[in-house]
């Protein structure tokens, strides 16, 4: 009886041993995965990633390009890509919850703030990110559960860092010329550790919030007479059908940047 027993507690701990090897081996492709899931359910955009590399000893590793696409009715390439994230996971958290994760940081990301009839692009992703948190967070009438299935795993990110960022102003009527202005530094610590875990849309909409006050802060610090005159010079080149388009452009960026300027006196 008590060699079967010591078999059976043998054969279960190899089973165990072999779980954990396979979500360390596996890492980098599940991280990408979820990545690529979640951040596209959450922004409903395109959110893709080039590769992962993670090293399941240290935890540091990179994610490699990567890039958020935008909303429909936007036209630029993409609204937000990054080159390289270095990343320090806390490996013994990876099969428990929450997820820790040490220190991400974001060098040189670029950002391009789209304007276009409906607004802009960023404003576009923070309302869908809101709209995806509202529907996570809402509890049925039948049992007053939180809805199953869109919340993901618990996430705790100890600090996170924004550093060395560019924007680049796209509107349509600037026929393909943009307007570059620095992006401010953005630092954030221990997201979700107050409460045990933050979900990934949690994390997200936090981050969102941070990222689109710095853009709004970068653009509402723009010189509008540099907008507008850029506008002026593609005006003298196209004639008059041009002339009203930019003058509608014109007013739309002097709306805009009163209300940006008016969000961080």
């Amino acid at each position: 009886m008590k060699k079967k027993l010591g078999i059976g507690i043998g054969v279960l701990v190899v089973i165990i041993v072999v779980a954990v090897f396979f979500i360390y081996s596996s890492l980098d492709s599940i991280i990408e995965k979820a990545i690529e899931k979640y951040g596209s359910e959450i922004t409903q955009t395109t959110v893709s990633l080039d590769g992962v590399k993670i090293s399941p000893t240290s935890g540091q590793g990179a994610l490699m390009d990567l890039q958020i696409g935008n909303p429909r009715g936007f036209s630029s390439d993409y609204a937000f890509r990054i080159g390289t994230i270095k990343i320090i996971l806390d490996v013994k958290s990876i099969t428990k919850d929450p997820i820790v994760i040490k220190e991400i940081l974001i060098d040189k990301p670029s950002v391009i703030y789209e304007l276009a009839a409906a607004g802009n692009n960023f404003d576009t992703i923070a309302k869908n990110v809101q709209a995806y948190g509202g529907t996570s967070g809402k509890k049925t009438k039948e049992t007053g559960d939180k809805k199953e299935g869109k919340e993901g795993p618990k996430l705790v990110i100890e600090k996170l860092r924004i550093s060395n960022g560019e924007v680049n102003v796209s509107a349509a009527a600037l026929k393909g010329k943009k307007i570059t202005t620095k992006l401010p530094d953005i630092y954030l610590k221990d997201i979700g550790k107050d409460k045990g875990g933050a979900t990934p849309g949690e994390v997200v909409e936090k981050i969102m919030a941070r990222l689109t006050q710095g853009i709004g802060s970068a653009v509402g610090s723009l010189n509008l007479d540099q907008l507008l005159g850029g506008v002026s010079d593609i005006q003298e080149g196209l004639g008059s059908a041009a002339k009203g388009a930019g003058e509608e452009l014109n007013k739309q960026l002097d709306e805009t940047g009163k209300k940006l300027k008016s969000l961080f006196k």
